[in-house]
Formats: C-alpha cells, structure tokens, sequence
C-alpha cells in the first residue's frame, strides 16, 4: 500500500526503518542483566550497532531513525513510566548516541548524550548544564572570544567563531572517571572536590577562510597564548567519518584552559551535520 501511494523509494525507507525498529525491541528481549556489566550488555550493544550500520544499505534510513529517536528523547517526559523513561535513556546512551557520533552527527550525537544522562542522572546533569550556562555567560569567555578575535583580525582570515557546549555526559564522565565511561546503573561520583573548568566545559569554535588559513590561525594562536602538548591534526589526516579539524589546548587569560578546534566553514558544516553535510556538499 505504502509504494502504490508514496513509490518505491518511500516504501523502501519505511521498510528500512521498520527493521531496525525490530532489532530494537529484540535487543530489549535480550538484555539479559544490568546494563553495568560491560560484559553482556556492552558488547550487545556494540554488535547490536554494527548490526545497524550493516543494514542500512540506504544511509537515509539511519538517518530517519536517529532523527526519530531525537524526537523520542525531547518529548521523554511525556512517559509517565519511570522505567520506562530509564530504558529508553540507557538504549539512547548505548546505542544511538553512539551510532550519530560514528557517522560524524556530533550534534545530535551530543545532545542524545545529554538528554539521556539527565534522565539516568539528573542532579549531576543539572549540574554540569548549571556551570556550562555560567560559563557562557561569563566575562572570562568574553574576553578569551575578543582576544581571538583580536589576535587574528589583521590577518583577515576568520570567518565565524563559536562557542559550543561539550555533552554533559561526557563532562561527568572525563571528571569521573578519566577515559572510561561512566557506568549507566551506577550512582554518578561526587564532584565537590572537582570544580569544572570553563575548558571542562566548553569548547571554541574557530571557523577559517581556507585550509591553510586553519595552519596560520594556530600558529598564530600559539604565539599567542602558550600551547599545551601540541595539537591533533585532523585535517590532513580525517577521521573515517570525514570530520576534518585542528584541536589544540592552550592556556588562556587567567590560567584557563581553553579547549580550540579550527576548522573551515566547509569542515564546520560536516563535523555538525556529519554525513547529511557531506552529502549537501557534493550536491551543492
């Protein structure tokens, strides 16, 4: 009925779609324990994932889903079952989120991250959230942003710059525990001891003319202010999901550290949108 009314290529995403909504619920049928023993219901997960990109033969479908479960995740709230809610949080966390980061949708890869950690942890989300608005709106991140834009004005190269939240979830979980994820059926840790950093926090976005532009901004930027421990070159070296970016750690005004990606606005529109970028790009 679907191809007689819509055609062949809508009933082919809805069918795409309808399989992985059937692995979804046989991952649930398989849970078979916590989801904090890393040894059943991780590796599930992750097989479960491989799985996922292994069918859609169609990148529009993973596309469909993930925008569905974003949809899902907004309106969490209206779930009046709170195990219900958890649920689907922990699934968010294990599957989805991982899935968006893996085909480079760092934005909704990030806010699936955030809206599930509230949901399992809401006092220590709330918490991170709370000092990421403060740093925001902070006269600290104002002057780092016109030292920036300062440092580079006479050179005539800077397109845009932005300052972007880093996922809550991983926030707490670099705060922690330092390289491991924090486990879902755990209380979160105690961070009286630990204040976030505005660099914790947040990162900034430096958005570039040209390639070689990126290369000029970060030296640049590190006679500026002093680099700690170099920087990753993703740019001539791209990640597998074509995220393409120079990351670099430096010491800003009054010892803050500040967390810099330099990026082209070509680049920008990939490492937000990932593979729907690049696709808009080859067809622009």
């Amino acid at each position: 009925e679907i191809q007689v009314r819509f055609g062949s290529e809508v009933a082919s995403l809805v069918d795409g779609v309808t399989k992985l909504s059937r692995l979804e619920m046989r991952e649930a049928l398989m849970r078979d324990g916590p989801v904090d023993e890393p040894s059943a219901s991780e590796k599930q997960a992750a097989n479960l994932r491989k799985l996922v990109l292994a069918m859609s033969d169609d990148i529009r479908v993973l596309l469909v889903k993930l925008h569905d479960r974003t949809h899902n995740m907004r309106t969490l709230s209206s779930v009046s079952s709170e195990g219900s809610r958890r649920n689907k949080a922990e699934e968010t966390l294990r599957i989805y989120a991982p899935l968006a980061l893996r085909v480079g949708m760092y934005q909704i890869g990030s806010e699936l991250e955030t809206r599930a950690f509230t949901e399992l942890h809401s006092a220590e989300a709330h918490s991170v959230i709370s000092t990421q608005q403060h740093y925001l709106h902070s006269e600290e991140l104002q002057l780092v942003v016109s030292e920036i834009r300062a440092a580079l004005q006479p050179h005539d190269i800077l397109r845009a710059l932005h300052v972007t939240p880093a996922s809550a979830y991983r926030v707490w979980c670099k705060m922690t525990q330092p390289k491991r994820a924090l486990k879902l059926g755990t209380a979160a840790a105690d961070l009286d001891d630990q204040q976030l950093k505005m660099g914790d926090c947040l990162r900034l976005v430096v958005v570039l003319s040209t390639p070689l532009a990126c290369y000029q901004a970060l030296g640049v930027l590190h006679q500026h202010w002093r680099s700690l421990g170099g920087f990753k070159d993703y740019i001539s070296t791209p990640k597998p999901n074509h995220y393409q970016s120079l990351h670099t750690t430096v010491l800003g005004p009054g010892g803050q550290l500040i967390d810099l990606l330099l990026r082209t606005p070509e680049m920008h529109d990939i490492a937000v949108r990932g593979i729907v970028g690049e696709w808009r790009r080859r067809r622009a």
